[in-house]
């Protein structure tokens, strides 16, 4: 399972943010090459895939490129993971990478700086994090929330404290209270209140279902075709995709991923291999 991503056979990681298995079967094929998909059990959020996977210390060869900003190389932990001393090196993708108009790090941009980390290491493992599928989405850029650091932009330690703290007030939010999130959206809604908006409710308050899953599937080709350049160029690798959780779209009446949900859609993930992976 991706869970147990330390435990495959590979030299490049690619782990496309907020996966979900299903959209990901019905595209992959129109942009890697022959290998072999299956399905696997993701985490619920990026933290807790990070602890799962990265438990133990097991992490010191590896180089990880993120557009993350809670993986970073600045020494800022995210609650209780701190990236620069988990791993050999890491590369701020996040940003080098960022668009302040769409509010995260360009996955096109992203792949250049992963290219140039795996040249720069070719004895060492190397992890390349894209943000996308993961809004915002670019057909529907939105980035004044939590997500956006542009009150930072000259403050790149600053950006990521930031980054932080919000994340982990709204996970302690998602974790008290994610069976009346969605109740107490439509309770704002009802009453036309608009104050403490995250991208998550203005996405849901805004845009249909299927518009949703229009931007999202838009969002993951765009990082498919970003992780393409990678596959490519380093074709002689063995090269997994997969990702760290997946993402609900309306199913079981939720809508992104809660901290700790058993929702399937968020659980189950894709795993893919290229042939040489294939050969263990």
């Amino acid at each position: 399972m991706c869970l147990s991503l330390m435990e495959e056979q590979w030299d490049i990681a690619i782990i496309l943010d907020a996966c979900r298995y299903d959209i990901f079967k019905e595209a992959y094929e129109q942009y890697l090459p022959s290998g072999k998909l299956e399905k696997r059990a993701g985490a619920s959020d990026t933290f807790e895939w990070l602890h799962t996977v990265f438990n133990g210390g097991r992490a010191s060869n590896i180089v990880y490129v993120s557009a993350h900003p809670g993986i970073n190389s600045k020494g800022v932990a995210w609650g209780n993971f701190n990236a620069s001393e988990r791993f050999y090196r890491v590369y701020d993708a996040w940003l080098d990478a960022w668009s302040w108009g769409l509010g995260s790090a360009l996955p096109n941009k992203v792949a250049r700086i992963a290219v140039n980390a795996i040249a720069e290491h070719p004895k060492r493992k190397v992890i390349i994090h894209f943000i996308q599928p993961h809004f915002p989405y670019r057909k529907a850029p939105c980035p004044s929330t939590y997500f956006d650091l542009r009150c930072a932009k000259s403050n790149p330690e600053m950006a990521i404290l930031l980054e932080r703290f919000a994340r982990n007030l709204i996970k302690s939010l998602d974790f008290n209270f994610s069976r009346f999130r969605i109740a107490y959206w439509k309770f704002k809604k009802l009453l036309r209140l608009n104050f403490l908006e995250d991208l998550n409710e203005i996405y849901w308050r805004k845009y249909s279902v299927d518009d949703l899953k229009y931007f999202y599937r838009d969002n993951l080709e765009w990082a498919l075709s970003s992780a393409m350049q990678i596959i490519e160029r380093f074709s002689d690798h063995k090269i997994v995709i997969t990702s760290d959780h997946g993402e609900a779209l309306g199913e079981n009446g939720e809508f992104f991923h809660l901290y700790k949900t058993k929702n399937p859609v968020v659980r189950v993930v894709p795993f893919w291999r290229n042939n040489l992976a294939l050969q263990q």
